[in-house]
């Protein structure tokens, strides 16, 4: 199946689309769809150990762009500390939310790809990421950590099911880093999972960001599957 992302499109200025359910028709159908449709970029993941799809995709002209690493974590049992504050970020945030999105996720896997994605927008889209998710449209909420006043760090999340979630962003101002800050906003988020009955909390990141995958399994969380990402810039491939 392929499938035109509106809003990346009308974001980026390019028109960009997804692939899915990768298989022989799909890939037949693909040149028509990028000429009627004047498609300039097509992205898709497949399973990392999928030799065929991947040996078909990259006769075609996709390339390797990145791995998604898919973790999870039962909180069902999980014990949490007390002094963890649950303290939802508000409209009265935005300008300090988006400051610290918009220059904290370095490791996406947007990152050098400037034809399509540039540096200066895809700051933008975490920014407007997290402010979005502050009013429960991206995500559902966003928790933040402050000191004087300043915030120092947020995590957004989505409740999937009535017994799953996933996080979406979390972010610690530079100066913060490697002091806790991180394992306090997941305390709060946990805390506030748990008060919803959500058994399990999900996370994806990339497989250039060591930092945070180390993060993730340093609290507990274990890989549930990984994906590649494989990118068709249609100009450079002309």
């Amino acid at each position: 199946m392929i499938t035109k992302l509106e809003w990346d499109s009308n974001f980026f200025g390019y028109n960009i689309a997804s692939l899915s359910e990768i298989d022989a028709k799909s890939l037949d159908l693909l040149d028509s769809y990028i000429q009627k449709n004047k498609i300039d970029f097509v992205q898709t993941l497949c399973k990392i150990d999928d030799v065929s799809v991947i040996n078909s995709l990259e006769e075609w002209g996709f390339h390797f762009a990145d791995i998604k690493i898919t973790c999870k974590m039962n909180i069902e049992k999980l014990t949490l500390n007390s002094e963890a504050n649950l303290d939802f970020a508000t409209n009265g945030d935005e300008s300090s939310i988006y400051s610290l999105a918009s220059r904290s996720f370095i490791y996406s896997r947007y990152y050098g790809h400037d034809s399509i994605f540039k540096e200066s927008k895809v700051n933008e889209m975490f920014g407007i990421w997290a402010i979005k998710s502050i009013n429960g449209e991206f995500d559902d909420f966003c928790i933040k950590v402050t000191d004087r006043n300043d915030t120092i760090g947020f995590i957004t999340a989505k409740i999937k099911t009535c017994k799953v979630a996933a996080i979406g962003i979390l972010a610690v101002d530079e100066k913060y880093r490697s002091k806790g800050v991180g394992a306090i906003l997941l305390q709060s988020l946990f805390g506030y999972l748990k008060h919803k009955d959500v058994l399990e909390v999900e996370v994806s990141t990339q497989g250039r960001n060591i930092i945070a995958q180390n993060f993730y399994a340093k609290h507990g969380f274990k890989v549930k599957y990984m994906e590649s990402w494989y990118y068709y810039n249609v100009n450079t491939n002309k």
